[in-house]
């Protein structure tokens, strides 16, 4: 019985991409690009990001794919969320890039977190703990 559960999992090794539908591929580059210091992985380059149907972007441990023709219709339950070891050193360096930052809070001992709204409205949070 014990080896037959064994040779039954699944051997996923993680999640490697996020794909975001977008309304406006060139904001959300430029968002994504200024505001995370993401870089581009697919295209490298782009004389029009605008005219680009599908943009793939560096975001460590995964990549954040930005689709075009998302229908700008948000899922309420649907957060990104980003890790840091300095909540306050991130907190003041994205305010001071112009993102509307929500204050950092501290639920609990230990944990502290953050919140703002990429240019369509997906949730992004950034967490320590």
């Amino acid at each position: 019985m014990f080896h037959f559960i064994l040779t039954r999992m699944l051997h996923l090794v993680g999640i490697r991409q996020v794909i975001l539908y977008v309304t406006d591929m060139a904001k959300s580059v430029e968002f994504y690009e200024k505001t995370f210091d993401l870089s581009h992985v697919y295209p490298s380059e782009s004389a029009d990001w605008g005219s680009e149907k599908w943009v793939t972007m560096d975001a460590g441990e995964f990549s954040l794919a930005l689709h075009a023709g998302g229908s700008g219709v948000r899922n309420a339950d649907f957060d990104l969320v980003f890790y840091t070891d300095n909540i306050e050193s991130v907190h003041e360096q994205l305010v001071a890039r112009g993102a509307e930052c929500t204050g950092i809070n501290r639920p609990h001992p230990g944990v502290a977190f953050f919140s703002l709204k990429d240019p369509d409205g997906f949730s992004i949070t950034i967490s320590q703990s």
